[in-house]
């Protein structure tokens, strides 16, 4: 992995680890996995919906994309 791609993935890391704590201040508990995904197990992911306590890590550990994984979530907003 190179440089540009290792740091996309912690800068994805990061947003995701702060998406997470926003959203659960908020009172939101599920969350979509949207991307990119280009990977078998990327396009696994991809529109599938988890709570929050079983979310997986993102960027995804098995993604093989080879600019690195670039899936990212979304809330699902109560109604």
């Amino acid at each position: 992995m190179n440089l540009e791609t290792a740091t996309r993935m912690l800068s994805f890391h990061v947003r995701h680890q702060r998406d997470l704590a926003r959203w659960r201040e908020l009172g939101i508990n599920r969350a979509t996995i949207i991307g990119v995904g280009g990977c078998e197990a990327c396009l696994a992911l991809i529109n599938k919906t988890f709570s929050l306590d079983k979310l997986p890590e993102l960027p995804y550990k098995d993604c093989t994309c080879g600019l690195g994984c670039r899936c990212t979530s979304r809330p699902v907003l109560p109604y």
